[in-house]
Formats: structure tokens, C-alpha cells, sequence
């Protein structure tokens, strides 16, 4: 996935074309009904939660403005059928290599001598759905995460592991808007579905993006596939979305940092929350599966377990502070959990098992099944995920005393256990640790060297491919400290995990 310069906001809305194969334009291949349906969809999930209307429109029409772009010199004349200058074609890309990816321009393209093509979103056959709302955010005019003026506080790249020709998809921004991160006050996500993950472009097995060590719990959080809660709110600041927004009365204000939606006539009804949080106002749980567990100062540590198995196959259980379980079946994706302390104290959180059954991608990150734990007290940043058996023994201290959790699976279950206790220890992480204020590193400013920033080598080393599955995760959980002989330790653990899951 990429994107090429462009230069303007869409103030008109989207127009956008899906090439079904009913005309013919020169260099675009049909998509398949497959594609097409994924477009559609993508560009709903765009528009109902921003300010921005996307208008699909008919084949001749897209001939129209086809004509329009083609023929600069001779059609300034012809009225246009609608306000907008540039409809946004979507179709096959005629790269083999691309089967999967896509490639789109990044805003709004404007028109000129030298510029006679519209903008375009070109999909790979087998392009995913997330993939394709990640092109409409290049569209809308979002650059990558990664691109931002103050990466290097965050994040190291190591130009030595990909090809000079991908320098491209690695670029220090100079958007058409600036560095609208800094300017419409957005913190560093590692979360965002514009984030690339940290194998990205690699020749080999080793990261091209590495996250700096104070930030090294976040390694599996780059590469989302899914839109963040921040994601959606630079795009609502770009155009300017809330400002069209009338106040609310005193007993429909959003809390926890969500905000009126303003797809919504009078941006009335429902807010937009962040994860974890229910609509209509942001101020409880989702409540689906999961629930609240409360720490107090009489009861200050306790063990969950948690186990999720795929998607449509959910059981979920968990162990609560007086080893009693409470098993909940739900046809949902996501369970929402909230770990609660009294005001002015912090959590300690301690992974003891991580598993799930994809193991051997422990290097794509946390893309189908995660744990997603969120440890500032800005509570619309994307959690530290979890998913592989190599997070085990991460320790967490939070920023605040409600941390919302989020565990979702696709197609692999997982399985995460820790401990937690109350604690006056430092946080890992504060809010101040993401503000944009805190890059110490300037567009001109040279990158530190690898060596300045890892002497040990430690963060140079090569991807650790755990090739445990999760059953050998779990049989050396439930044996610690015990060696039973070969036939009674499978009988035993054939037991005691049929109890527990």
C-alpha cells in the first residue's frame, strides 16, 4: 500500500466510480463483484462517521468527467453535471504484483496540463476490506503514521533492511496541509490502520520499523487492521467537521473524549466513542461480553484468565479474585472488560501467558486476535496489544485508575492471563509521553544512528519466530513447576484444560 502526493481537501464530498466493466477507460481493469462490494463498503464506513458524504456514481457519468481530465485543453468550456472538479475512479490494478495491496493518491488530486488523471484507488484482486478503508483514508488526506515530523521520538527506521526503491513509503511527511498531526494536535498512534507494521517492506527477517525502547510495548500495535478511534478523528479536524456542529445540552455531553458525529443531521443522536466505551454519551461499558473487575484497597491483587475462542465460536471465561468463574457465551467479536482502582492509585499488570493460535506470524503483529490493554489516561488511544507467546512477562503500570480492555478475535482464538495489584510505582506511559510537543527530533535534524539508539543490539536482532503452538504455551503454563511422565502429564493436561476452556 501506497500513496503519491496530492494537494487538496474533497470540500464537495466524494464522487466516487466503481469500474464494473459496463464502459471502457484506457489502463483500468473491471473489479470483480467481490471488490466491488468492499468498495461500497468501505466508503459507508467513512461517511457515517464523518462529515464527509461519499456519492457512488453511474458509469456514464464517470465517462463525463473521464472525458473532462483526458482533454484539458479543449474541455474547460463544457459544464460539469456536478460541483465537484475530480470523481474518484476505483478499479483492478494492472500490477501482477499486487494482489493483495493497493495504491491511491493521497487527497485530493487538482487538475492541470501536466496532471490529466483523476484520482484513483487501484485495488489488488485479493485486496482485504481494511485495506481498501486504508486507501480511502489516503484519499480523504491521511498520510502513513510513520511519516509524521516527529516519528523519531517513537520510532526508529532501518533504512538497511528494505529496498532503496521503497524509500517512498518511508518519507518524512511534506503534506499538502503541513504537518497537520502537529497542527490539528494529534498524538503519536501506533494503532492507526495507517501505521505500517513493523515487517513492512523487509527483504528479509528483520524490522524496518522499530519502535524505540520506552515504547517497545506497543511493537505489536503497529500494522492495525482496523480503523482507530484517532484515525477517524483527524479526518473530522481536517475538514472541520465539528465546527459545523451546534452546541449540546448540559445532559447530552460526550464524555471520556468522545465527540458529536457529525454524519448525523444537527451531529445529533449517538457520539462517537472511543473503544470500549457505549454510545449514547461515552459513559459506561460496551456491554457485550466481558465486565468490570474492581480493585479496592481491602482486595488490591487478583488473577484474570481470559480466553476467546474465533469469532462465531465465542466462550469467554474468567478467572476472578475468589477462583470462581464466570462463563458467558456471546455471538460477538469484541468482549469489553474494565479494571477499576480507587481514584489516585495505579494497576500493575503482569502478562503471564500470552497464546494464540497463530503463533508463527509473530512478526505481523496483532492484526486478528489481541488483547488490547489501554495504559494512559487518554482513553482514546489504541491499547498496548497483545497476541504472541514472546509478550509474556510484560509488566504494565498504568497512568490511571480506569483502563478499559478489549479482546476481539477473527479466525484464531486467544488466550491471555495476568495478574494484577495496586501500586504507586511510575507508569510506563503517560499521555504527555504521545503529545507532539515531545519530539526532540526536527524535519532537518539527522536521525540518531542505530548504534546511538540501540549499543546493546538488542533491538537489532532478528525477529524471534516462536514455533511453539499455543498448546505447548498452555501445557508448560499448567505444568509449571511440575514434570509429570510423558502418559499421566497428557492425561493430566487433557483435564485440566478441558475444565478450563
Amino acid at each position: 500500500m501506497g500513496a503519491v502526493l496530492g494537494f487538496e481537501t474533497w470540500d464537495n464530498g466524494i464522487y466516487y466510480y466503481v469500474h464494473a466493466g459496463k464502459k471502457k477507460f484506457k489502463h483500468m481493469t473491471p473489479l470483480s463483484e467481490r471488490a466491488q462490494r468492499i468498495v461500497v463498503e468501505a466508503a459507508a464506513l467513512w461517511q457515517k462517521q464523518t462529515c464527509v458524504p461519499f456519492t457512488q456514481i453511474d458509469a456514464d457519468m464517470a465517462e463525463k468527467y473521464y472525458e473532462y481530465w483526458q482533454h484539458y485543453d479543449i474541455m474547460d468550456e463544457k459544464p460539469l453535471p456536478m460541483p465537484e472538479t475530480n470523481v474518484l475512479f476505483t478499479y483492478q490494478s494492472s500490477d501482477p504484483g499486487a494482489r493483495t495491496g493497493a495504491v491511491a493518491n493521497l487527497g485530493k488530486v487538482k487538475r492541470t496540463d501536466e496532471h490529466q488523471v483523476p484520482n484513483s484507488v487501484q485495488l489488488g484482486e485479493f485486496a482485504p476490506p481494511m485495506t481498501v478503508v486504508h486507501e480511502f483514508g489516503h484519499t480523504l488526506g491521511l498520510a502513513h503514521t510513520m511519516m509524521r515530523g516527529d516519528r523519531e521520538t517513537y520510532i526508529h527506521i532501518a533504512k538497511e533492511e528494505y529496498d532503496v526503491g521503497d524509500d517512498r513509503n518511508f518519507n518524512t511527511q511534506r503534506s499538502f496541509k503541513g504537518d497537520y498531526f502537529k497542527a490539528l494536535d494529534t498524538p503519536y498512534d501506533f494503532g492507526s490502520t495507517m501505521h505500517y507494521s513493523e515487517m513492512a517492506f523487509a527483504r528479509g527477517h528483520r524490522r524496518t520499523i522499530v519502535a524505540r525502547p520506552k515504547y517497545e510495548v506497543y511493537r505489536d500495535t503497529m500494522g492495525s487492521a482496523y480503523l482507530s478511534f484517532y484515525d477517524v478523528y483527524l479526518v473530522n479536524r481536517l475538514y472541520k467537521c465539528n465546527e459545523k456542529c451546534p452546541p449540546r445540552p448540559p445532559n447530552e455531553q460526550c464524555q471520556n473524549g468522545g465527540y458529536p458525529n457529525p454524519s448525523q443531521p444537527g451531529c445529533g443522536g449517538d457520539c462517537l466513542c472511543p473503544s470500549g466505551f457505549a454510545p449514547p454519551y461515552c459513559q459506561m461499558r460496551v456491554m457485550s461480553c466481558g465486565r468490570v473487575v474492581e480493585i479496592t484497597e481491602d482486595n488490591p491483587k487478583g488473577r484474570v484468565k481470559l480466553r476467546r475462542p474465533k469469532a462465531r465460536e465465542v466462550l469467554d471465561e474468567e478467572r476472578i479474585p475468589n477462583d470462581g468463574y464466570v462463563v458467558s457465551n456471546d455471538r460477538r467479536t469484541t468482549c469489553n472488560y474494565f479494571l477499576t482502582a480507587p481514584k489516585g492509585r495505579r494497576i500493575k499488570l503482569t502478562m503471564d501467558v500470552v497464546s494464540t493460535e497463530e503463533q508463527n506470524d509473530s512478526n505481523k503483529g496483532c492484526r486478528n486476535s489481541a488483547l488490547q490493554i489501554k495504559i494512559t489516561s487518554d482513553h482514546r488511544q489504541t491499547g498496548v496489544a497483545f497476541c504472541h507467546a514472546h509478550q509474556s512477562g510484560t509488566v504494565l503500570v498504568t497512568e490511571g485508575h480506569i483502563v478499559p480492555m478489549l479482546m476481539f478475535t477473527t479466525v484464531h482464538a486467544l488466550w491471555a492471563h495476568f495478574t494484577y495489584e495496586l501500586t504507586d510505582e511510575p507508569p510506563t506511559l503517560t499521555v504527555a509521553d504521545f503529545e507532539h510537543s515531545t519530539s526532540t527530533y526536527s524535519h532537518d535534524e539527522p536521525a540518531p544512528s542505530l548504534d546511538e539508539m540501540d549499543p546493546s543490539g538488542e533491538f537489532r536482532k532478528a525477529d524471534y519466530f516462536d514455533d511453539r503452538g499455543w498448546q505447548d504455551v498452555l501445557e508448560d503454563y499448567l505444568n509449571e513447576g511440575y514434570e509429570p511422565r510423558p502418559l499421566f502429564g497428557l492425561i493430566f493436561i487433557a483435564v485440566v484444560a478441558y475444565y478450563l476452556f
